[in-house]
């Protein structure tokens, strides 16, 4: 004998249809794309003329890493599409517009250090746009490295290298990584 079946009231609703990713989706790819024809010809600059010197080699790397800190913290970022306040949107519109501008700039001059400023500030306004000041917040390393990735005029990479020499070995030391330097006798 078949089981009796429940009272109507017992019956759960089916549950509303998740919202489907597709958008989101296809909006980052559309993102990437644009992004990837924007600077594509800064990149085969880079590729051209910097990369293949032995002391600028290290720019695909700083490429990626940044990128991948970028792509990573945008994952693990608590903030929700489409919660950022006015003021903030139009935080970012100013940085894609700079960005944009800068581009411009450094394609019609042939700067590319402009290129890199400008990829920088375009993915940074793009974030604010998308997911607000937590996100740019959660990123803002990535931005930082990637002015790493093309070598800054000898009178602002000069005096700042001490800087930076000093700044890494006196952090690596106490975890058992630098060396200390000796006087000869």
């Amino acid at each position: 004998m078949p089981a009796p079946l429940p009272p109507r009231q017992a019956i759960a609703k089916p549950a509303k249809p998740a919202k489907r990713a597709w958008p989101t989706l296809a909006l980052a790819a559309g993102l990437l794309g644009g992004l990837g024809l924007l600077y594509a010809p800064m990149l085969g600059q880079l590729a051209r003329q910097y990369w293949p010197l032995p002391e600028f080699s290290h720019g695909p790397l700083v490429l990626a890493v940044a990128l991948g800190l970028l792509a990573s913290t945008a994952w693990r970022c608590e903030s929700k599409p489409g919660t950022t306040s006015r003021r903030w949107r139009s935080a970012g519109w100013a940085l894609l517009v700079l960005g944009l501008l800068l581009n411009a700039a450094g394609t019609v001059l042939a700067v590319v250090q402009f290129g890199v400023l400008s990829l920088a500030a375009v993915l940074a306004g793009t974030a604010l746009l998308l997911r607000g000041p937590a996100l740019l917040r959660a990123q803002w390393f990535g931005y930082f490295f990637l002015v790493f990735l093309v070598p800054w005029p000898t009178w602002l990479s000069d005096p700042l290298t001490p800087l930076f020499i000093g700044c890494v070995s006196g952090s690596l030391f106490p975890l058992g990584q630098g060396t200390r330097k000796t006087r000869k006798k």
